[in-house]
């Protein structure tokens, strides 16, 4: 069952889940696939997640700064995120030997 709250009459409804939908088709938590990432944007997001800035990250890698924010850039776009924080979020628990 679920309850249905109105703002106002005639405006748009929404749906509000009640205690007795809780865990429905919940029994097990689905992780989104993630897209494929290259050996070395891989290698960026672990370092990202160590809490590297760009400038360490280039040098550890020996790479400029701006080869570093290229990578970046290609990262956010195939995760369809906005951060640096977002993308370490969302690659987390897709990495090996994290």
């Amino acid at each position: 069952m679920r309850a249905r709250r109105h703002a106002h009459a005639g405006s748009a409804r929404a749906e509000v889940p009640t205690p007795a939908d809780h865990g429905r088709g919940l029994s097990r938590l689905q992780v989104p696939a993630l897209p494929a990432l290259s050996p070395r944007e891989i290698e960026i997001v672990r370092l990202v997640a160590k809490g590297y800035p760009n400038k360490t990250i280039a040098g550890i890698l020996e790479i400029s700064t701006w080869t570093v924010a290229a990578h970046l850039r290609r990262i956010f776009l195939k995760l369809g995120v906005r951060s640096r924080a977002a993308m370490v979020a969302r690659t987390l628990a897709h990495l090996p030997g994290r």
